[in-house]
């Protein structure tokens, strides 16, 4: 079994301690500039205009008649509808917007592609009234 010297020992042990993330409480400037654990750093605004990128997608996939895409899509740009509605609960289109998203994805689901392309252009308006 080799030995260790003194040295060696205090040289592991301060990698060790380099290694190991601290204990300590964050200073108020270190918390204040760390965004809190489980929130998003984005913005509501930000949300909607991904919303708005994925349902405008869900709606061309609908003009092409592809009515699992439309789902598809309709399903991200719901995601972050529920982000931004966490953000600004009353807001009247966001609430009409995830209506229509939701009746765009069972549309889609179920091969109605006419009808999951009109929810889905539904959406894109009230999300654009939203911003």
């Amino acid at each position: 079994m080799p030995t260790r010297t003194a040295a060696g020992l205090w040289a592991a042990f301060a990698a060790a301690l380099v290694a190991t993330p601290t204990l300590l409480p964050a200073s108020p400037a270190q918390a204040e500039a760390a965004p809190e654990a489980g929130k998003s750093p984005e913005t509501g605004k930000q949300h909607i205009q991904a919303a708005l990128k994925h349902a405008k997608e869900a709606a061309r996939s609908g003009k092409k008649g592809d009515a699992s895409v439309v789902a598809q899509h309709a399903q991200l740009a719901k995601t972050e509808v529920e982000a931004a509605l966490g953000q600004s609960p009353d807001n009247p289109h966001l609430k009409a917007a995830l209506d229509s998203l939701n009746q765009a994805i069972r549309q889609g689901e179920y091969g109605g592609g006419e009808e999951a392309r009109a929810a889905a252009h539904e959406a894109v308006t009230h999300l654009k009234a939203a911003q």
